[in-house]
């Protein structure tokens, strides 16, 4: 049984990163250091076009041992964050792969590279075949795999041919242990809660350190989606108690769904301080000031997770709830017209409502506020995990 938290207690502030995306504080090792500093360089020289010394510095990066976050950035020698370049940038990058040949030694991270600009210029299709050639690279690049895996959930909604993927990337690189987790979410929207979580356990009794930190804080995540908000609260604590930063927005969810709105604010203002683009926390705390009445505040948060790389539908559906409580009707219906026809027609069905015929705000807020039920603790835009939340005849 988890003890009771006290009402005032408020956990430890985020410390620096190197890398603003990733949370955790960074370790001693000189050499992770290094080679954290090393990969800053990569992408300085993606944005200059000089791609065969990036490609370069890649393959000294990886011989130095990398481990699983390190890796990760592997994945993106592009750019730490979507939004860092701008699409004529990527379609000059795009060219340069074509018009000049590299030596064949570096062919594995051309491909690589290839499959982040067509995905970054929403040429999912594109982006996916590309992945072709991971699956043929040796095994020294058997990770870059990963990438097909999850364009197989989030593009063909492919879970067990995504799985597939994942197996054989943790033969190659057993170290990437993210790719378990990635098991684990396959195995959550096929309906397999209870080897999801198994899944997790195996992870994270694994693991050490900062690691096992971040491996609790994503298995607290899975908890959180399914509405297991205590599981997840106490989980979450002991990762972010590991110095897992990261996981203080979903731990700020999980205190708003156990009616701890105001203790959920303090710890999102304390995370967004830090990680001030991170859209799943603008939606939490626009959606917990929404409810609070503090409209004005939470449309701030609500517009700014809208323009964060995509039209997200849990901050589109929130701006919509908020708008009504405006009766700024207008703009209630702009943002009801961007969410997902899927979601919308869905809903209609579930909650025998017709909004085509019947177009009055009450009906409109009343099918918005179902999906938001519906939704739980899962907050992310990603289409591939609506089978977590959505179930359907």
């Amino acid at each position: 049984m988890m003890p009771r938290m006290k009402k005032t207690e408020v956990l430890p502030p985020a410390g620096p990163s190197i890398e603003p995306p990733l949370g955790g504080k960074l370790t001693i090792d000189e050499n992770r250091n290094r080679l954290w500093k090393e990969m800053t360089e990569v992408r300085a020289l993606v944005r200059q076009k000089k791609l065969e010394e990036a490609f370069k510095l890649c393959e000294r990066i990886l011989d130095g041992n990398p481990d699983a976050e390190i890796i990760e950035a592997l994945m993106c020698p592009v750019d730490a964050d979507a939004r860092e370049l701008a699409p004529d940038l990527m379609y000059d990058l795009l060219a340069s792969l074509k018009l000049k040949p590299l030596p064949r030694s570096l062919k594995p991270w051309h491909s690589l590279m290839r499959v982040n600009l067509l995905e970054r210029l929403t040429r999912s299709e594109e982006a996916f075949l590309a992945t072709e050639e991971l699956t043929r690279l040796p095994a020294r690049y058997g990770w870059m795999r990963i990438l097909r895996g999850i364009m197989l959930t989030r593009i063909r909604f492919a879970y067990k041919e995504a799985e597939t993927e994942f197996r054989a990337v943790l033969k190659t690189t057993p170290r990437f242990w993210k790719t378990k987790a990635y098991i684990a979410e396959a195995a959550l929207c096929q309906g397999e809660r209870q080897r999801a979580l198994k899944t997790m356990d195996e992870l994270v009794s694994g693991l050490k350190g900062y690691e096992r930190a971040a491996s609790l804080g994503w298995k607290g995540e899975l908890r959180l989606w399914c509405g297991d908000y205590v599981g997840a609260l106490r989980e979450l604590t002991e990762s972010i108690r590991n110095n897992a930063h990261m996981s203080m927005c979903w731990r700020a969810a999980s205190l708003y769904k156990l009616g701890k709105p105001d203790q959920a604010l303090t710890e999102l203002d304390a995370y967004l301080k830090r990680w001030d683009c991170d859209q799943e926390g603008l939606i939490w705390r626009g959606e917990i000031k929404r409810k609070q009445g503090k409209l004005k505040e939470a449309l701030t948060d609500l517009d700014a997770a809208v323009r964060l790389r995509n039209a997200p539908l849990w901050a589109h559906l929130n701006r919509a709830l908020l708008h009504a409580a405006n009766r700024d009707f207008d703009a209630m219906w702009s943002d009801y017209y961007v969410l997902p026809a899927q979601v919308v027609s869905f809903f209609q069905w579930k909650c025998k409502l017709s909004i085509e015929t019947d177009r009055s705000p009450e009906k409109v807020c009343k099918l918005l506020e179902a999906v938001l039920e519906a939704g739980k603790g899962l907050r992310r835009n990603d289409c591939y995990l609506y089978p977590v939340w959505m179930e359907r005849p």
